[in-house]
């Protein structure tokens, strides 16, 4: 596991218990790492904004590219997480969004890591494994600047014990989720899939949360969180004020 994996969630923050809380975290269509695990070592993360809660139940749909290695990761275990990062952490989601899973590991690894990869696949397992597509120049290039993973990225523990769920480090919002249903047809366009998901655990720092409004708002002196405008530019989504906190 990558180094900071035997870590929990601070036992400070606010578990949320309904679902209609677990929306309030999506409505701003905050800028969020998407985090996946197949269950055989491989985890990924991605920057996701097109998500959009769908009702008020802790469901929300996005929009991912199929040729993403999120997307291949979810066809094999639907099973992933949302973290919320803040302006502090802006350098990491833009260098996150220009890597992709497929050129290597955006996360660092640990001693623990690369005894895995010495032990190897059985030979059935190797059998099984899909053909090995070689990289262009232009790709190999990314994935030295990978190597060793993305600076700052690091993880948090967040499923049950039995589980790899994972956030990432930093976030101020995790939400556990499952893709109850992703749509290869192109309804969007050839180049994308739609996935239909819900929330199924979430927790919050207390300070973006405003508990009696049921609100997912930085409090005056918290970094603001991430919304996006395209072409690599972000919007923060801060408070003005806090009436009845």
């Amino acid at each position: 596991m990558d180094q900071t994996s035997d870590e929990k969630v601070d036992p400070l923050w606010i578990e949320l218990t309904e679902p209609k809380q677990f929306s309030r975290l999506l409505y701003t269509n905050p800028v969020c790492f998407l985090s996946t695990f197949d269950g055989k070592g491989k985890k990924n993360a991605m920057v996701l904004s097109w998500l959009t809660a769908t009702n008020n139940e802790g469901r929300f749909m996005f929009s991912l590219n199929r040729r993403r290695d999120t997307a291949s990761l979810l066809s094999t275990d639907r099973d992933f997480t949302l973290s919320v990062p803040t302006a502090d952490m802006e350098d990491i989601v833009l260098n996150v969004g220009k890597t992709s899973g497929r050129w290597g590991s955006k996360f660092k690894k640990t001693n623990k890591d690369n005894s895995k990869e010495e032990k190897g696949l059985d030979e059935t397992e190797r059998t099984k494994e899909e053909p090995v597509i070689p990289l262009s120049n232009r790709q190999k290039k990314k994935q030295a600047r990978l190597n060793p993973g993305v600076d700052g990225l690091d993880v948090v523990s967040f499923g049950d014990k039995d589980d790899d769920l994972f956030v990432i480090s930093g976030t101020v919002a995790h939400l556990q989720c499952t893709a109850y249903k992703i749509i290869q047809d192109p309804l969007i366009d050839d180049d994308h899939l739609l996935v239909l998901a819900e929330v199924t655990r979430a927790s919050v720092n207390p300070s973006y949360w405003c508990s009696n409004k049921n609100i997912f708002r930085p409090m005056a002196n918290a970094s603001p969180y991430l919304t996006f405008f395209g072409s690599q530019t972000f919007g923060y989504v801060s408070s003005t004020h806090f009436d009845n906190i």
